[in-house]
């Protein structure tokens, strides 16, 4: 092993994803070219103990990793004595974290894509609904499942985040000595590993989503805020505010401590003038009317979350709003239910059930495209769920049981409208969508079971089936228990 042990030294610059602060196995660490002299402490402390230990972990890279739990290599691995060389050095340890990682990531979103299909790898099914859909948030039509994408990204930014935040780390006070104090200065052209983070922070803002439109300064004490520069008053920096003003400064580093502690045109290169100068000084004052510095000290503030803080999830969550699709109708999704329940429900809303008609478009061979209920119309899924003989029969057997008019409806439309119209309280509301979806996924059970089994199952049995279901379900999902003999004679009359 060379003496040279690397900081972060030896990473594969093949890998174009980087952790954030706090993750154990997630991704693998960026390559900072760094390393320690023979007599640096970090160096002794290695061969010292012998191992990698979690405090130097934290203090080299950042990342909090929990040595216990950890399943990566073994941590508490003895140190070498030949030469007084250590045996796991810290780049051994980085090394076997990023070859762990990509065989890790190379097949775990296949796996989790051929799992949402209900399929194996080694099986190709057909994709009714598109992964970009199941990605998406819930309240943009999708399933709320979140990209990897964008996790990543929310973790790259963090490493952002926590250097202009200055926490004091040995990786930022390096980074800091590498390309300077600010960020904005720091090249995004050279082949380094940190400049790539740069780099995606830039491409993120091609995609639609400026992550430093979401940050400024909230003012402390003022000693920490470029006046000028940074963005702390409003949602723009003053230089873009008043640019007149700013071309006759002559600190454009100027503090916004120095500034509010005297006449603002004390720096100014020449006296204000009258026009567009005299009235972006009066705009000026305007806005600087109602600050008042404190003796606490100033601190960077994300307005994705509610008291400022960077919040992985939050970023996460917007990256996706803004590179997956969005529908205007959110997604329903009931907590009273199973999940196989609401993604059945989800699909079924979206028409992306395989039925005969669905399979006879994507170009599959079917002997006939009759309902198999039924026989005499086409099957769809507007057909399988309302039109049929069978769901009109189950449907109004619903009505019946909750003291409902009865409808005929032809699609979740023309549903969704009746339900948003009837008189009834939120919780027996939600008892009453419940019901309604179990009863659609037991039809959308017993049409498979009619194809697919050999003894075809029994049409009696459908509507014992919902009620049972439904209430095994409800009453162990609800916050308040309800009893059987409830359930079964006045289920509109339940409170919650």
């Amino acid at each position: 092993m060379e003496d040279r042990i690397g900081v972060v030294s030896r990473a594969e610059n093949r890998i174009n994803i980087s952790p954030g602060p706090d993750v154990n196995t997630f991704e693998s660490s960026r390559n900072f070219g760094l390393s320690w002299s023979r007599n640096s402490v970090m160096r002794e402390y290695f061969i010292s103990h012998g191992r990698f230990s979690k405090e130097m972990s934290f203090i080299c890279s950042g990342l909090r990793i929990n040595i216990s739990k950890s399943q990566l290599l073994e941590w508490e691995s003895p140190r070498g004595e030949s030469n007084g060389r250590l045996l796991y050095s810290g780049v051994h340890i980085y090394e076997i974290i990023i070859r762990y990682c990509v065989d890790y990531w190379s097949t775990v979103f296949p796996i989790r894509v051929s799992f949402f299909n209900g399929a194996n790898q080694d099986e190709t099914k057909i994709t009714w609904v598109s992964w970009d859909k199941v990605l998406a948030s819930k309240e943009h039509g999708g399933l709320g499942v979140s990209s990897y994408f964008a996790l990543n990204r929310a973790l790259l930014l963090k490493w952002m985040w926590r250097f202009i935040s200055d926490d004091g780390s040995l990786w930022c006070q390096i980074i800091r000595a590498l390309y300077g104090p600010r960020i904005e200065s720091h090249s995004t052209n050279l082949p380094s590993n940190w400049c790539s983070i740069l780099r995606e922070v830039h491409n993120l803002k091609s995609h639609g989503f400026d992550f430093w439109s979401h940050c400024r300064k909230r003012i402390g004490n003022g000693t920490n805020t470029r006046f000028w520069l940074d963005c702390w008053i409003g949602n723009k920096p003053l230089h873009l505010v008043c640019p007149r003003l700013f071309m006759l400064e002559l600190d454009k580093d100027i503090s916004v401590a120095d500034k509010m502690n005297g006449p603002r045109s004390f720096t100014f290169r020449r006296p204000i003038r009258g026009g567009i100068e005299s009235q972006q000084m009066d705009s000026l004052n305007d806005l600087l009317q109602t600050i008042v510095l404190s003796d606490s000290n100033d601190r960077w503030v994300c307005d994705l979350a509610g008291d400022g803080s960077f919040c992985v999830k939050d970023i996460r969550n917007r990256i996706d709003d803004v590179i997956l699709p969005s529908t205007p109708i959110p997604t329903r999704w009931l907590k009273i239910i199973p999940i196989k329940v609401n993604i059945f429900m989800w699909r079924a809303r979206l028409g992306c059930l395989p039925t005969r008609d669905n399979l006879v478009r994507r170009g599959v061979l079917v002997d006939s495209t009759a309902c198999p209920s039924c026989s005499v119309n086409e099957e769809s899924v507007n057909h399988t769920l309302f039109c049929c003989d069978l769901a009109r029969t189950v449907l109004q057997r619903i009505c019946r049981w909750w003291n409902l008019a009865l409808l005929d409806w032809i699609s979740f439309q023309e549903w969704h409208e009746w339900f948003l119209s009837i008189r009834m309280s939120s919780t027996n509301k939600l008892l009453l969508e419940g019901v309604f979806s179990v009863a659609w996924w037991i039809l959308w059970r017993f049409r498979n079971h009619l194809i697919f089994e050999d003894i075809p199952p029994k049409r009696s049995e459908i509507f014992d089936d919902i009620v049972l279901l439904s209430f095994n379900w409800c009453s162990n999902r609800c916050c308040k228990t309800f009893s059987w003999t409830e359930w079964l004679k006045n289920p509109h009359c339940i409170s919650l």
